[in-house]
């Protein structure tokens, strides 16, 4: 079980409430989403399961800047410079591949220790990976990544990557 890690954002904020559109709402920031616990219509926390996990396992690990010394997170470092180009692209592949292929390790190292997951839960391929060019930001791109789970069944996760 993993909680919910983001909220769909409303872009009704404040007391008295305030409606906000989504480009001008303080609390998503024009993202749609936000951080922390997402509450239930019964005032419980929400948990996540099959793909929903695995495509907020991905997120998390594509989103989360990679540390000197780890291997865990995104390398933002081969975003310097210019302009997008295909290389700068090409690199961006490869750095998502190679941060699946770490979660899939952890998974199975995991796994391997007594940890139980359910088999749509667990990365078994990488499928496809795309970027494009992020129309709300000129300096970074939206990678859709699609993934084969143990149980066969795809999960797709759309992460934008900023400088």
């Amino acid at each position: 079980m993993q909680l919910t890690s983001q909220t769909k954002c409303d872009h009704r904020v404040g007391n008295p409430i305030v409606a906000y559109k989504l480009s001008t709402c303080p609390r998503c920031l024009g993202e749609g989403v936000y951080g922390g616990f997402a509450i239930n219509t019964f005032g419980k926390i929400d948990t996540v399961n099959l793909g929903a996990q695995l495509s907020q396992s991905i997120k998390k690990i594509l989103t989360e800047r990679k540390r000197e010394g780890s291997l865990y997170g995104f390398d933002y470092g081969i975003l310097r410079g210019g302009v997008i180009d295909q290389g700068i692209a090409s690199a961006i592949i490869a750095e998502v591949s190679r941060c699946l292929s770490y979660l899939r390790t952890t998974q199975q190292r995991e796994k391997a220790l007594g940890v139980t997951f359910r088999p749509s839960e667990l990365l078994k391929s990488i499928d496809t990976i795309n970027i494009e060019a992020n129309p709300s930001n000129p300096l970074g791109v939206v990678v859709s990544v699609t993934v084969l789970t143990e149980a066969n069944s795809e999960v797709s996760a759309t992460v934008p990557i900023r400088r």
